[in-house]
């Protein structure tokens, strides 16, 4: 046996500079942009603050905002590792830009969606956390 991820694909926040998601209508390109302070305190001891920034287009959004949004869309867990064929136009695409993944979630079961990551079926997923990220889309990507 082979060790599989129970998410479809999650990626670290920090290490990204721009998610692309797709809901089946509308595109939504959010750039983000994270920032490290180091202080050093009286005593030599050193903290780090990391600050990331998100938007759309000229528009910022809160990061409680897009963190709830973002884990919709990365914390959707694979019910199977079987293989399917994708049929018709996925409901969500989202690209990750760092190196660069998409994935795509493809219409199945009554309850699963056919996910593929850069072009390979990685099993099915369930749909509530997609279907999720679907209907959080443009509220995102407006701030609300």
């Amino acid at each position: 046996d082979s060790l599989v991820n129970e998410y479809v694909l999650y990626p670290k926040m920090s290490a990204l500079s721009e998610v692309s998601v797709n809901d089946g209508k509308n595109t939504y390109t959010f750039s983000l942009s994270t920032a490290q302070k180091t202080k050093t305190d009286d005593n030599g001891s050193e903290s780090t603050i990391t600050t990331t920034t998100v938007k759309n287009g000229k528009t910022e959004i809160e990061l409680a905002t897009f963190s709830g949004f973002y884990e919709n869309l990365t914390m959707v867990e694979l019910a199977d590792t079987k293989s399917d064929s994708k049929n018709g136009s996925p409901v969500l695409t989202v690209t990750y830009k760092y190196s660069t993944d998409t994935v795509s979630y493809y219409k199945s079961d009554s309850n699963r969606y056919v996910a593929v990551v850069n072009g390979r079926v990685a099993g099915h997923a369930y749909q509530s956390k997609v279907n999720t990220a679907v209907k959080q889309a443009s509220s995102v990507a407006a701030n609300k």
